[in-house]
């Protein structure tokens, strides 16, 4: 069966909605200032970023549930244009496309992997010191053969340095992904919600579009 390997950070519906007429959009990069025109079909796309790795290949499983997830959205959002009240699904499909979408961008699963990379440089800072024996055991579990001096002496040097990145796996960090969403769900629909409208197009977005607005209780 074919796979879709073009996956959306953030939905094209949602996309549209800040796209001209021939749905194109300008990105314009913060670090650089450079500006670029993208058609929405282009924007915001990762290869097989929601896949997940089974015993039966990979999978489009979470690719599909947040589609579901987008479709209500989308849906809700049409009603609202149409100053239609909302229904409880209407209600559901925002909670859920609102809190999905704090989790599911680059900028989350790159904060998880500096998290996670900064746990295992701990962890391997404090095997090492303590000491040789401890090192060579470690090396032992993951090799199956006992190391030399000079193996282990090279290991500790690396295990304190830190000189090292690491990633987590894409199953675990869409687990982390869908775990951490979850209670977002019953948070955001206990809110109180306002809906604001704009004559003129006047909005932007990014590529994290879902943003915690704390009013500053100590205003200068």
């Amino acid at each position: 069966m074919s796979r879709t390997r073009r996956h959306h950070t953030v939905p094209g519906f949602y996309l549209r909605r800040f796209a001209d007429e021939k749905e194109r959009l300008e990105r314009v990069e913060l670090a650089s200032g450079r500006r670029q025109v993208l058609s929405v079909k282009d924007t915001s796309v990762e290869t097989d970023f929601y896949t997940v790795v089974t015993d039966d290949g990979p999978s489009d499983v979470i690719e599909k549930r947040l589609s579901e997830i987008e479709s209500m959205a989308a849906s809700a959002l049409q009603h609202l244009d149409s100053d239609l009240e909302p229904t409880s699904d209407d209600i559901a499909g925002l909670c859920n496309f609102i809190a999905i979408q704090m989790t599911r961008g680059r900028d989350f699963r790159d904060k998880l992997d500096g998290f996670a990379e900064q746990i295992m440089k701990k962890m391997m800072f404090l095997e090492a010191g303590l000491g040789r024996d401890r090192v060579a055991q470690i090396i032992e579990q993951a090799t199956g053969e006992k190391p030399s001096d000079e193996a282990v002496t090279e290991a500790m040097e690396w295990m304190r340095g830190g000189d090292f990145s690491m990633k987590l796996h894409p199953n675990a960090s869409i687990l982390a992904m869908l775990e951490g969403s979850a209670p977002l769900v019953e948070m955001f629909a206990e809110m109180k919600w306002k809906v604001a409208k704009f004559t003129d197009p006047v909005l932007i977005t990014s590529d994290s579009p879902v943003s915690l607005w704390v009013e500053d209780p100590h205003p200068l």
